[in-house]
């Protein structure tokens, strides 16, 4: 083998090496972005999280409402006592406040900003009770309103955590929030629901509303949720069907 070849072959080498390392160097790169990400995501939550904000819009809630309504009572507040808060401005817009705090962190792991499993982790239970208790007043203020998706992202998040919980009670029944049944009497999961795999939630489907739908601007919403409604299996079932018909035409006789 004379000098020229051995150059030749040395050189096809140090190219191979070189995209070697440049193909490591951008898979170590895409990794630190990712735990940057998640890192980021991770402490955005926790500020929402932890931080004082929180307990000072429950505390000051908790002594607006006085012994009308009492946080963690695990008791469902009655429609009378929801109406009676919104007629009084001070305590109502208390209450809301609390309620915007779940809104704005729901908003946030929906959209991406807070990392989910974090939230869920820390706070899945307390999310869903909270919507629970507060039902019949979210309901109140929508109706009052004339807006459909006030409080909607966070009742998104809870419906979805809830339908993949499998250890404590469930306060939603086919993507509706239960309305009139005691925290004693809600459905708990079966022993066959509390051993099966704990699968990674699905993702939010609020990608597939519209911008005006997800900010609230529009009277009425169709929220494309799988439990929610039978429109997007029933669009899918007329996809299928029509995809046979055309194979079935398609087909020689």
């Amino acid at each position: 083998m004379d000098n020229q070849t051995q150059a030749a072959i040395l050189q096809v080498y140090a190219a191979w090496a070189g995209v070697l390392v440049t193909l490591f160097g951008f898979l170590v790169i895409t990794f630190q972005l990712r735990v940057s990400a998640k890192a980021s995501r991770t402490q955005n939550a926790s500020t929402f999280m932890l931080g004082e904000h929180k307990e000072r819009l429950l505390n000051d809630a908790s002594e607006a409402l006085g012994q009308l309504f009492q946080f963690g009572s695990r008791k469902q507040m009655p429609m009378e006592t929801a109406r009676k808060i919104m007629a009084d401005e001070p305590t109502a817009r208390k209450l809301s406040a609390v309620l915007n705090y779940y809104e704005n962190v729901a908003a946030g792991v929906n959209c991406g900003v807070h990392d989910e499993q974090y939230v869920r982790l820390a706070g899945s239970r307390s999310f869903r009770i909270r919507f629970w208790e507060n039902a019949n007043y979210i309901a109140a203020v929508r109706e009052s309103n004339r807006n459909p998706n006030l409080w909607i992202e966070l009742e998104r998040l809870c419906e979805k955590w809830d339908r993949w919980s499998n250890a404590s009670p469930h306060f939603f029944e086919n993507g509706q929030v239960v309305v009139g049944v005691p925290f004693e009497e809600l459905r708990v999961p079966s022993e066959q629901e509390r051993w099966k795999p704990r699968l990674k939630p699905r993702r939010s489907n609020s990608w597939l509303l519209s911008r005006q739908n997800r900010l609230g601007r529009s009277e009425t919403a169709v929220l494309a949720s799988p439990d929610s409604s039978g429109q997007l299996q029933s669009a899918t079932q007329s996809a299928a069907l029509h995809k046979r018909k055309t194979q079935s035409s398609d087909s020689p006789s």
